[in-house]
């Protein structure tokens, strides 16, 4: 089958592949050049499904959990400074 790309650079698929395919509005594909000449177009049903464990095991939790640990300790550290020169500010302003 042949499918004619529009000045957008839109490809209408085929409804026959789509049927077969069960290619549905919004449904993601995804293309990968395979040579100057070729695609190849993976269908993804579910995108959130197909991407889910993609980071298991890498340790990115652990991360993520020790870099929020260190901002909410600055935090705190930061608005103990800030609370103790607020606190000398009004002292000095008591006659």
């Amino acid at each position: 089958m042949i499918a004619k790309v529009s000045s957008k650079g839109q490809v209408v698929i085929p409804k026959e592949i789509r049927e077969k395919m069960g290619i549905k509005s919004g449904a993601f594909l995804e293309f990968r050049q395979i040579d100057d000449k070729r695609l190849e177009v993976t269908v993804i049903k579910d995108l959130i499904k197909e991407l889910e464990g993609i980071y298991k095991g890498s340790g990115m939790l652990k991360e993520l959990e020790r870099e929020h640990k260190e901002e909410i300790e600055r935090d705190e550290l930061y608005s103990r400074r800030l609370g103790d020169r607020s606190m000398a500010r009004k002292r000095k302003r008591v006659p």
